[in-house]
């Protein structure tokens, strides 16, 4: 069987995505599958010219990948209703 990561409704908390990235880094699923209301609320602020998936989760995607290789899982993503269009 494949072992395979779901999360949604992370809404940007970095606690959540630092949660999940442990998770994917311990188990090493062959994918991770986000289902929706991944970004911040549009009332949380972000530094000057800063982009959570950017600025924040691709570079830990990048570390995740640097640390897992090979193993480093299918991420896979759809964004819900709390989530801007502008940001698809």
């Amino acid at each position: 069987m494949t072992r395979c990561l779901f999360a949604s409704d992370l809404h940007g908390r970095t606690s959540r995505y630092d949660a999940l990235l442990a998770a994917a880094a311990a188990e090493r699923p062959a994918a991770i599958f986000l289902g929706g209301d991944l970004l911040p609320p549009g009332s949380v602020p972000q530094p000057a010219g800063a982009d959570f998936l950017l600025d924040w989760l691709g570079p830990r995607l990048e570390r995740l990948h640097g640390r897992l290789g090979a193993a480093y899982p299918a991420v896979l993503a759809i964004f819900g209703n709390d989530d801007p269009r502008a940001e698809e």
